[in-house]
């Protein structure tokens, strides 16, 4: 084990990075959560996109992050995709809500959850795009 502190975003960006070589498992994660996505995807703890290629036929993905890092390299990554949007957010700050104009119809939240302390975590649900809502398997929601 390295002695060598690293901050949670160098942590975070490393693991993202050895992430990119499970491409089967990013594809067994799609293939549960698709039939549960709508066209206009809410993205949350998009990483560096490891699950965000999968996404590239929507209309719109709103990709967010609450590491900067992250949320830099997501964008340089998908600068040529017009339907990516890329945004450094925390859900549980009070500026989630302003998300609303994007008007998402899903949102799906990959190895996200179990990365918070204490594996609770309290989202404001006034983002609210449709009347129908549905929850599926995989932290994915038809919102």
């Amino acid at each position: 084990m390295n002695s060598e502190a690293i901050s949670t975003a160098e942590y975070t960006v490393r693991d993202q990075e050895r992430m990119k070589n499970a491409t089967r498992y990013f594809e067994w994660q799609f293939r549960l959560a698709q039939p549960h996505l709508g066209r206009r995807v809410l993205e949350i703890g998009c990483g560096l996109g490891n699950f965000t290629r999968h996404l590239l036929d929507r209309e719109l993905i709103l990709s967010i992050d609450s590491e900067a890092e992250c949320v830099s390299q997501h964008r340089a990554d998908f600068a040529d995709y017009p339907n990516v949007v890329s945004i450094r957010q925390d859900i549980q700050h009070p500026s989630f809500l302003n998300l609303r104009q994007y008007e998402p119809d899903s949102a799906v939240c990959m190895n996200v959850l179990e990365q918070r302390q204490g594996r609770h975590l309290r989202v404001n649900s006034d983002i609210r795009c449709s009347a129908s809502r549905r929850q599926a398997g995989l932290d994915c929601a038809r919102l």
